[in-house]
């Protein structure tokens, strides 16, 4: 059947006629009822070759998917009509143009969604609604006209109109919904009457050609996303009244170079200008008390910022990849830098944190590579994990005595850095707390510090002296690894256990005291110290790790303990100049020159010991 004739066929309103045609793959053309009011819902939906449909006029609603996934190509709405009912046309891919006659005061939810041939759209001049998806996805929309009777676009309403280009908007316009233009890409510029008050989540996204938006004089709100990733916007300035620019209202404006932010906004949350890369200068009102996360993060090009003087808060990654800012004023009544706040500002020379700051957390200013001093407020308890890390100028720092843990990484890479006084306070300096700091001459660690984490001063390539306190009772793996500078060390009576590559690399180590509370030397514990002459382990040692003393070429005279009960592979191989060594007991010892021992390998004595 290609085809069928209705028009003398008395239909009553009834719902019997509910998908009565639904799926006749082969029908091409219909001619309705002179009597019909209703076309039902779903009564030709996914008749795909359905290209001809003769309504009459004295059809009043077209049902919810009543021609869905049809071949319509052009159809005439009669002027009685007055409802399209949902997705009533979706789908349509071959519909080219449409009227709305006067009658239709909305356009229900998806009418013509996904009429991807739509080119040309006539609407109702009594229209008042353009609801939900009306148009989503017409792919080939050029232009429309939107008439001065409509009051809200609804969400989503143009998104995905990919060749918009131009649109006219209402004077009696109140609302632009969510997404109702997003991914509208081809979108040059538009003019949003003073009649909008809001412009809800996602309006504009993705509208990459956007350059010019004036945006209406009684707004009071940017929504959620609302211009995010428009990518040629280039400038924009919020009218006064408006109150909150939302999460994400701008981001990734990557050709935004300047906004004016008035005196009304109180409230810029976070992502609102995450990566908007060529944004130089902006003003932040005095209303504002927060700067939220990541904010500005990635703002590449911004070189100034002066805070608001009532901001509490600079939060989590604020400033993070700001690479041209070079100094920020930051009033007293700051009390915490989040997490990253200004991570990989590498312009950033100097800055002056409040006093009022005594909360500033893990990698607040790390990668600041151009930062040469800071002072750290008094009252403040913990330097946070990477805090400081791979600020390659910081030479001096300014520690309070209030502070108690210096933790992981916190100046890991602060190759400038020579001198640091420890506060009396400390207890703990964590892992990779200082490890890279290249310059550092000498350091003092405070009685009342209990550990030094593994690689806590690996790399200090400069570290002549150091002084640890009695109270320490642990040094990790690797603490002290290429010091190389490093020319002599007493360890505290308190360390019980010289752990992996403690002091491996300390190459100008020249002698050592092992305390005798110690009972395992570990695995490379003291390799590649070329300067180390004598040795003395005390009695009570039990165990010598793999390579301890590996390559130790001047070590000449060894004094170790019958309470060994094991001694790894390699522990003293390459030791070169080896030339006694002295087994004692608690009350014993034996001199074994070992120049006279006809061994094959220099690890060879130790089996003299079972």
């Amino acid at each position: 059947m290609s085809s069928i004739n209705l028009e003398n066929l008395t239909m009553p309103e009834s719902t019997s006629y509910v998908c009565l045609f639904r799926n006749c793959y082969e029908l091409e053309s219909v001619k309705l009822p002179k009597n019909a009011t209703i076309i039902h819902s779903l009564i030709f939906d996914g008749c795909y070759n359905l290209k001809n449909v003769d309504i009459p006029d004295t059809v009043t609603t077209i049902g919810f998917c009543a021609f869905q996934d049809c071949g319509i190509e052009s159809i005439t709405l009669p002027s009685s009509l007055t409802t399209i009912g949902e997705e009533a046309f979706g789908k349509c891919t071959n519909l080219e143009s449409i009227t709305i006659p006067d009658s239709v005061t909305i356009i229900d939810e998806g009418a013509f969604k996904g009429c991807t041939k739509l080119k040309n759209i006539t609407l109702s001049s009594s229209l008042t609604t353009i609801s939900k998806e009306a148009f989503c996805n017409c792919t080939e929309l050029e232009s429309i006209i939107i008439p001065d009777s409509v009051i809200s676009i609804d969400e989503a309403a143009f998104k995905g109109c990919t060749k918009l280009k131009n649109i006219t908007l209402p004077s009696s316009l109140t609302t632009i919904s969510k997404e109702a233009f997003c991914n509208c890409t081809e979108l040059e510029s538009i003019i949003i009457p003073d009649s909008v008050i809001s412009i809800d989540n996602a309006a504009f996204k993705g509208c990459t050609k956007l350059k010019n938006i004036i945006l209406p004089s009684l707004l009071t709100a940017i929504g959620s996303e609302a211009f995010s990733d428009c990518t040629s916007l280039e400038s924009i300035n919020i009218p006064d009244g408006v109150i909150s620019i939302w999460t994400k209202a701008f981001k990734n404006c990557t050709s935004l170079k300047s906004i004016k932010i008035p005196d009304s906004v109180e409230d810029i949350s976070f992502y609102a200008f995450k990566g908007c890369k060529n944004l130089k200068d902006i003003t932040i009102p005095n209303s504002v008390t927060l700067i939220d996360l990541s904010v500005f993060e990635n703002c590449e090009s911004l070189e100034h910022i002066k805070l608001p003087e009532k901001v509490t808060e600079i939060r989590n990654s604020a400033f993070e990849g700001c690479r041209s800012l070079k100094n920020i004023t930051m009033p007293d009544t700051i009390t915490a830098i989040g997490e990253h706040a200004f991570s990989e500002c590498t312009s950033l020379e100097d800055i002056k944190i409040p006093e009022s700051a005594k909360d500033i957390r893990c990698n607040a200013f790390s990668g600041c590579k151009k930062l040469t001093d800071i002072t750290i407020p008094n009252g403040t308890l913990v330097i946070c994990d990477s805090e400081f890390e791979n600020c390659e100028s910081l030479k001096q720092v300014k520690l309070p005595d209030s502070v108690k843990k210096i933790t992981n990484c916190a100046f890991s890479g602060c190759r400038s850095l020579k001198n640091i006084t420890l506060p009396n306070a400390l207890i703990s300096i964590g892992c990779y707390a200082f490890d890279e700091c290249i310059s550092l001459e000498s350091i003092e660690i405070p009685y009342g510090t209990t550990d030094i984490g593994h690689y806590a001063f690996h790399q200090c390539e400069s570290l002549k002296s150091i002084t640890l306190p009695n109270s320490l009772y642990y040094i990790g793996a690797h603490a002290f690894n290429n010091c190389e500078s490093l020319g002599h060390i007493k360890l505290p009576d308190s360390i019980d256990n010289i752990y992996n590559n403690t002091f491996a690399g300390c190459s100008s180590l020249e002698y050592i005291t092992i305390p005798d509370a110690v009972k395992n030397i570990g695995s490379y514990a003291f390799s590649e110290c070329k300067s180390l002459e004598n040795l003395e382990i005390p009695y009570g040692v039990t165990d010598i790790g793999f390579m301890a003393f590996y390559n130790c070429k001047n070590l000449k005279n060894i004094t170790i303990p019958t309470s060994l009960n094991y001694i790894n592979s390699y522990a003293f191989s390459e030791c070169e100049s080896l030339e006694t060594v002295t087994i004692i007991s608690d009350c014993t010892s034996k001199i074994i020159d070992v120049r006279e021992l006809d061994l094959d390998t220099m690890d060879q004595w130790i089996f003299l010991l079972f």
